[in-house]
């Protein structure tokens, strides 16, 4: 898996940026220090609650690098259904192509492909798509979607 490089502050940063305030802001509180402390604690949780899964999509990742390879696809599963970026799901995608079930790695990067909020990741998809196409030996099908994307400019 490619490492993710941030260009702009998204979503999840600033999840994190008002985790971190609000945790600096229990603190400047004047309340006994274990009440300080639970508050945090709780804080932690809820963020790790909201963040669960991007830790199983790093699990899933790790686990493709090193095994046991039953766990990459709970993983994974796992990940797509506690809410992933589009990104993650496009990489989710490319792996059950390369390493799995293309059929599978077709269908979640035809949601990607779908979704009008995936900007720049549906090209990323599609051409990943045509691969699992090829895979599961609909050739017409991926040239014609590499095709179309060409159309618009793609290159």
């Amino acid at each position: 898996m490619p490492s993710v490089q941030q260009k702009k502050v998204n979503k999840g940063g600033l999840l994190a940026l008002a985790f971190a305030v609000a945790m600096i802001g229990v603190f400047l509180l004047k309340i006994n220090l274990w009440i300080k402390i639970g508050i945090d604690v709780v804080l932690v949780l809820l963020f790790l609650f909201l963040r669960r899964g991007y830790i199983f999509f790093y699990r899933g990742a790790m686990a493709m690098n090193k095994g046991p390879h039953e766990k990459i696809w709970n993983n994974f599963e796992k990940a797509l259904k506690a809410g992933v970026d589009t990104e993650r799901k496009v990489m989710i995608g490319s792996a059950y192509i390369q390493r799995g079930d293309a059929a599978r790695g077709v269908e979640i990067l035809e949601k990607v492909i779908a979704n009008p909020k995936a900007g720049d990741f549906v090209n990323t998809a599609t051409v990943t798509c045509s691969m699992g196409y090829w895979r599961l030996g609909e050739l017409e099908k991926a040239i014609s979607i590499l095709e179309d994307l060409s159309a618009t400019g793609y290159e």
